[in-house]
């Protein structure tokens, strides 16, 4: 097999989001079923942007891409 290079670049941040809002036993006014309250959520999330697959890798030039 040869060698192959995958190349990924990968978002990853925060985001707020609104959760809640689920029907449950025990949510709602007197204690039988309802849903849950709204509240607010941070989450950390990662999005892949780009993926390649190369056969041959210039280490040297894919850096100076990047840092320019």
């Amino acid at each position: 097999m040869q060698k192959r290079y995958v190349i990924t670049v990968t978002e990853i941040g925060e985001e707020k989001r609104i959760v809640g809002r689920q029907w449950k036993e025990g949510a709602g006014d007197g204690g039988s079923h309802g849903y849950t309250p709204e509240t607010e959520a941070t989450r950390d999330y990662e999005r892949e942007i780009f993926k390649q697959t190369v056969p041959d890798l210039d280490l040297s030039k894919l850096v100076i891409t990047i840092n320019s």
